[in-house]
């Protein structure tokens, strides 16, 4: 399975082969998401080391217009400011913005 991360880079779960991985859904709207974040941040700085990897997954700050180009790259920057403000240093990746039905 490939999908890209919030920089644009791949990731592929093939990669992480050998390695425990935890795919972490959430958004910052979502209360109990925010009330785990200090058990996976621990869960990080424990277990790293010693082989895990987190991808972060969220349906955060998916833009209002997905075909307008400027409301998607303010939407991406203001996610990634609050994963680094939140100090959560794992590769994330959104899932993709909805599409309307043909008419």
């Amino acid at each position: 399975m490939k999908f890209p991360d919030l920089d644009g880079r791949e990731i592929d779960l093939v990669k992480y082969r050998g390695k425990v991985v935890l795919l972490d859904f959430g958004a910052a709207r979502c209360v109990p998401c925010m009330e785990e974040m200090p058990t996976i941040k621990a869960v990080d700085q424990q277990y790293h080391a010693r082989g895990l990897e987190i991808v972060g997954i969220t349906d955060d700050s998916v833009p209002k217009d997905p075909r307008n180009p400027r409301d998607s790259e303010k939407s991406l920057a203001r996610l990634q400011a609050f994963l680094v403000k939140e100090n959560m240093p794992w590769r994330s990746s959104r899932t993709p913005a909805p599409r309307s039905a043909p008419a």
